[in-house]
């Protein structure tokens, strides 16, 4: 009777050990995630900065044109 009860407590040491190790793991990929979710968002900014620039440089070339017309 000891046996068994030793075992089964063994048993659930074992699921519970695991357990945290699969929380940790998770947690670290919700982390990893978060962070490629910031990078995206910091490379989506960028290209809508430079996405401006070039619509200002193509309204600065159409201006010079203009004036170069006249």
């Amino acid at each position: 009777m000891t046996i068994v009860l030793a075992l089964i407590v063994f048993t659930l040491l074992l699921i519970g050990i695991n357990g945290l190790k699969m929380h940790r793991r998770i947690r670290n990929l919700e982390i990893a995630s978060s962070t490629k979710s910031g990078q995206i968002a910091t490379l989506q900014s960028a290209v809508s900065t430079q996405s401006c620039s070039i619509g200002s440089n193509a309204a600065d070339i159409a201006n010079l044109k203009t004036r170069l017309a006249s």
